[in-house]
């Protein structure tokens, strides 16, 4: 969305599902084809990488602006190969949250990202582009106890924004109300094009980010850490109460 001159996608204005995954399996060929002249290479599993079994809709933007994007995620389930679909929102659109719920085209696992628990900081860190942003982010985070799909809620920590302790018991207040099967606690990473805005001491060390999630976990009274990831930099909560196993059935024991 902060590429965007408009906020608004219309259907005619955009490539059917079909075309987007038969451009972006071209450019994945050509991305993986120099490998099949290296003999130390398995043929079989090069040949296997060409068509991907899962998908992450994500990235820069925001997909749930796509109009067709309960038809991308249907079409992506017919294909033989599929076995998961991550979708990733900043929760502005949620007409489309709805849709998808409607349409029975809610994705294997939903995630939902926020780096605030106050309208304040949502809007000091955040600059959104729309007047109802926070109401709009609200609607999303109210749909997540309710979707017939894993969610998740992920919380980015940015050192002097949002990591001070006085603001763990608003994020506890909303994990409790909110309900989300897990929540991801991580630090900013200082890359890309957010270095033009903050700087490398805005990052967290994994100390500090274990701490805070063990004690907004206790905070919410629901959720207990479930794991952690020191290179990533990142502690995941799993929600007691609506208690799902951290491993997808459908793929559990696959590659």
């Amino acid at each position: 969305m902060e590429f965007y001159d408009s906020l608004e996608m219309k259907p005619e204005q955009v490539a059917e599902p079909e075309e987007i995954l038969t451009k972006l399996m071209a450019e994945r060929k050509k991305l993986i084809n120099g490998y099949y002249g290296d003999s130390r290479n398995d043929k079989q599993r090069l040949d296997e990488s060409l068509l991907p079994s899962h998908y992450a809709i994500s990235l820069s933007g925001e997909p749930t602006m796509y109009p067709k994007l309960p038809e991308l995620i249907k079409y992506l389930n017919s294909l033989e190969a599929t076995k998961s679909i991550f979708l990733v929102t900043n929760g502005q659109e949620p007409d489309m949250i709805q849709r998808l719920q409607d349409e029975d085209a809610l994705p294997t696992q939903l995630y939902l990202s926020t780096n605030a628990a106050d309208y304040e900081s949502f809007v000091k860190i955040n600059k959104p582009k729309y007047d109802d942003s926070w109401e709009r982010w609200n609607r999303t985070l109210g749909m997540l106890k309710h979707l017939d799909t894993r969610t998740v809620l992920r919380i980015t920590l940015i050192r002097g924004y949002n990591d001070q302790t006085d603001m763990i018991p608003a994020f506890a207040k909303m994990f409790r109300e909110s309900s989300p099967h897990f929540i991801e606690i991580k630090s900013y990473m200082h890359i890309g094009r957010s270095t033009n805005r903050l700087e490398h001491s805005n990052m967290l060390e994994m100390q500090e980010v274990k701490r805070f999630s063990e004690q907004v976990a206790k905070q919410s009274q629901i959720f207990s850490v479930m794991d952690e990831s020191f290179v990533s930099r990142i502690s995941i909560l799993q929600n007691n109460e609506r208690f799902i196993d951290r491993w997808i059935p459908a793929y559990a024991n696959t590659n």
